[in-house]
Order: C-alpha cells, then sequence, then structure tokens
C-alpha cells in the first residue's frame, strides 16, 4: 500500500515521539485498514536528545541556536542516510528553522506548521485559540501566519502559560496528573468563551495528552495533520 519511507526526527521530546509513531499506526488501521505487518509504511524513527532545548526553548537571538540547529542538520542527514525520502519532524517549536533546515538537505521536510495554517484558513475559521510552548508563543510561530491571514489568534495569558509549560514538562517527565490536565481544559474553555472556533494544538506534548480533553471543542492537532500528510506522500 505504501511505497515511500517515512522519517520522523523525534526526541524533541521522547514522549511525544512514541505518540506519534503510535499515532501513525491507529491512522493506517482506521483510515487504511491496515492490519498485515505489509499494510503499515516503512518508517525510519531517529530520536535526537536535542542539547541545550529544554520544555522553555530559546529565544530568537540567543546562543543556543546555532548548536540547536546544527544537531537538527546532523539529525537530518543521518535520516537522509537511513533512507527517508520524506520527514516529519516531531516537534513545533523547532519548525522555526524549517528554511534553513530544508535549504540544507533534499529530502522534503513536511511543514507541520503550515499544514495546520492551512486547513484553518480551509475550514475558514475566523477565531481561534493556540496551545502551544513559550518558544512558539514568543516566536509567533502560529500566530505570526494566522494573523498575517486576517484570522483573529486567541493566545494564552502569562498565567495560562506557565500552566501549559507545567503540563508540558509533566508529559515529558511521565508525571501528568488530573490536575494539569483540568487546568489546561480551562484555558480551552476561556478560549471558547472568547470567541474561538477551536483550539490548535502547537505542541507535541499537548497532542500526547488532547484525548483528554474537552471533547466538546473542535481540537485542531498538528502532529495528526503531519502523519497524514506524511501517509498521502507515501502511497
Amino acid at each position: 500500500m505504501f511505497k515511500k519511507t517515512i522519517g520522523i526526527l523525534g526526541g524533541m521530546g521522547p514522549v511525544a515521539s512514541a505518540d506519534t509513531y503510535m499515532a501513525l499506526i491507529r491512522i493506517c488501521q482506521q483510515q487504511y485498514e491496515a492490519v498485515q505487518d505489509s499494510d503499515f509504511p516503512t518508517v525510519v524513527l531517529y530520536s535526537l536528545p536535542l542539547q541545550e532545548f529544554d520544555h522553555i526553548g530559546f529565544t530568537e537571538n540567543s546562543v543556543q541556536r546555532k548548536a540547536i540547529l546544527d544537531q537538527l542538520v546532523k539529525a537530518l542527514y543521518k535520516l537522509e542516510d537511513a533512507g527517508a525520502e520524506m520527514i516529519v519532524i516531531d516537534c513545533n517549536t523547532v519548525h522555526y528553522f524549517l528554511n534553513e533546515l530544508q535549504a540544507v538537505i533534499k529530502t522534503p521536510i513536511i511543514n507541520l506548521v503550515q499544514l495546520t495554517v492551512d486547513h484553518l484558513l480551509t475550514s475558514k475559521y475566523q477565531q481561534v485559540g493556540v496551545i502551544c510552548s513559550q518558544t512558539s508563543k514568543d516566536l509567533n510561530l502560529y500566530a505570526g501566519p494566522l494573523e498575517a491571514a486576517r484570522v483573529k489568534v486567541i493566545n494564552t495569558s502569562v498565567e495560562e502559560q506557565d500552566k501549559v509549560n507545567e503540563a508540558i514538562l509533566a508529559v515529558m517527565s511521565g508525571s501528568v496528573t488530573p490536575h494539569h490536565i483540568a487546568k489546561l481544559n480551562q484555558i480551552i474553555w476561556r478560549f471558547k468563551e472568547a470567541g474561538a472556533q477551536c483550539v490548535v494544538m502547537g505542541c507535541t506534548e499537548i497532542s500526547n495528552i488532547a484525548r483528554q480533553f474537552d471533547n466538546k471543542t473542535i481540537l485542531v492537532d498538528s502532529e495528526i495533520l503531519a502523519i497524514e500528510k506524511a501517509l498521502e506522500l507515501a502511497k
């Protein structure tokens, strides 16, 4: 069924990357009726223990920037050498480097952020809430292109972002509790009250626990959109 090899650059963090691979399997089962081993695609997962990068991330002009970029480039070369014919980078935040990364490798990188923005525009949402990492928020990773397309973005407050950061760290450490889920649901409800028609899961750690969120809210999961695109291309 699938003719091309999918590469996944993960490790940022490892829990989210494992969830991405499992999500890929679930989508193959549910959307492609995959059962036998041969029904699933060839997948190369490279887990990069990225240095100079934590749940808070980096700033645009920080000394960490070059160190992070160098590590990402080396990891992408490894995926190319392993036979990846398309690559999903399983971290929203490092898509900040996407143009620089794509410039140095031949293998196409699936633009997770642009896929999400395009989905929102195609769906004609006028107001959206965004839950993402501290760095993605600070760098306007989603707010920038959405606002340029005249979509109103409802961001987290400083206090709410602290709660998001805590939840991301809890996923990374395997210590998520109902308390974390409740705080994130409060943010989602506040977004809805402010007029959000949907809420973007703009962080793969948040995607990891999204199934526990308010099921009456339309959640747009960047991770799932990227996996679906990779499977489409792999056919």
